[in-house]
């Protein structure tokens, strides 16, 4: 009777890490980043720990094939080896589409964009990357700006999402900077350890992209904790070079905002 009364379970919105110009065996494909949620299990479950509901269910769905694949195939090439005989093409994920919200490239290709993702924030921007690629393959014609990426995570060698990729764009020109960021390596102690700590580093670069070559300013990630962070950053650097108050320095971001060139895609 109680589960009857429940209310369903909401829709999770996701990034799509893919775009719709790159396709593999003829069809376009969807790609998706998530971090598996855990959470410690109350004293009277014995099993030591609790997962997300939805990242959780979708971890079950491919743990057949994360424990096929070797060291060095991803999920992503384990799915392309399946063959339509395969039991899992029988597994669906029910998705729904959400009005985009202009977080998108933008229209003309020879405006440069710095993208800001720590974490799975990378994911929109990894759709972006693929997008640049296609169009550049298409067309060598266009004029292409700069595009950067500021990137971190906890772990070089745990967690960093889309390593080889990344370093296969910046060997190919399409990703033009790449600052990373491991705020628990100890390893990696005199880098700096978080995204906005890279913004404050290259401040005047920061402020020169944006203002002087009129940069789009792209950020995707954890509203609560990391949006905000950035924001403060961002405003940091622009009171600095400026040489502003810190309340002129914010109305300059969103003046940024209402132009559309201030983006956001973040989540609570």
């Amino acid at each position: 009777m109680l589960v009857e009364h429940l209310p369903r379970l909401q829709a999770r919105p996701y990034s799509v890490a893919s775009s719709p110009l790159q396709k593999s065996r003829g069809c376009s494909e969807l790609h998706f980043v998530y971090t598996l949620v855990k959470f410690p299990a109350s004293k009277h479950d014995g099993s030591g720990a609790r997962y997300g509901a939805c990242t959780g269910w979708l971890d079950s769905l491919t743990r057949i094939i994360q424990t096929a694949a070797s060291p060095d195939d991803s999920v992503t090439e384990e799915l392309r080896k399946l063959s339509l005989q395969d039991k899992l093409t029988e597994l669906k994920v029910p998705v729904y589409l959400r009005k985009s919200t202009g977080f998108r490239l933008p229209k003309d290709s020879s405006v440069p964009v710095i993208l800001i993702g720590p974490g799975t924030g990378v994911a929109p921007f990894i759709g972006f990357l693929q997008h640049r690629q296609a169009e550049w393959q298409k067309s060598s014609d266009l004029v292409f700006g700069e595009i950067w990426l500021f990137y971190g995570c906890r772990y070089e060698d745990k967690d960093f999402l889309y390593r080889s990729e990344l370093n296969k764009y910046i060997e190919d020109g399409i990703l033009n900077r790449l600052f990373l960021s491991f705020s628990r390596d100890k390893r990696k102690e005199k880098m700096p350890r978080y995204v906005q700590d890279n913004i404050k580093l290259y401040g005047r670069e920061f402020v020169n992209q944006v203002f002087e070559k009129n940069s789009t300013v792209y950020i995707c990630g954890d509203a609560k904790n990391m949006g905000m962070d950035i924001l403060n950053a961002i405003v940091s650097v622009i009171q600095n070079e400026r040489g502003i108050e810190e309340q002129n320095a914010r109305l300059i971001v969103s003046e940024l905002q209402n132009q559309g060139r201030y983006l956001q895609d973040i989540w609570i």
